[in-house]
């Protein structure tokens, strides 16, 4: 009569366990399949170039980290994509421009419309008579047409070191 018992006991929990083993997998399916087929379908439409789309992570686990972490990846790709874009842009204008002077005025307008806040002056290297001489007009308030006066190329931290210095 204990056996009996025992092995009801056992069979009833064995019964509980595999109702507990297709409830866990029905909830997995539904929460993290769903997921994981909308970020796949989202990852296809990115893939087919749609970069104003966006997932909608919903959770807390790692499945909704990796959704914030796909629309931040398509965030940056469309950052640089209107980069590539501008960048193209200003070659285009570069082919077409007839002297240097409107040269000097493309680059500056192309990049204070890059550098967010930025107020920029061309200055081109004058070799004979070995000076740093400003190209586009230059803000009154700067105090950079009294420092052009006595700078020499080698003074220019980005003439030294051949890259790009912002100071």
């Amino acid at each position: 009569r204990t056996y009996a018992h025992s092995l009801s006991v056992l069979r009833t929990i064995g019964v509980l366990g595999l109702l507990a083993g297709v409830g866990a997998t029905l909830w997995l399916i539904r929460s993290v399949v769903a997921r994981t087929k909308e970020y796949s379908r989202f990852a296809t439409r990115v893939a087919a170039g749609e970069l104003n789309t966006r997932v909608r992570p919903r959770g807390h686990d790692e499945l909704t980290d990796l959704g914030w972490a796909l629309n931040e990846m398509v965030a940056r790709g469309e950052g640089a994509r209107g980069y590539e874009t501008t960048q193209w842009e200003f070659i285009d204008a570069l082919q077409v421009s007839d002297t240097e002077d409107e040269t000097y005025g493309l680059l500056k307008r192309h990049l204070e419309r890059s550098i967010p806040r930025s107020a920029v002056v061309v200055l081109n290297r004058n070799s004979s008579a070995d000076r740093l001489e400003a190209t586009t007009e230059l803000p009154p308030e700067s105090g950079l047409a009294e420092r052009l006066a006595t700078a020499q190329p080698r003074d220019c931290l980005a003439v030294r070191s051949a890259r790009p210095h912002e100071e």
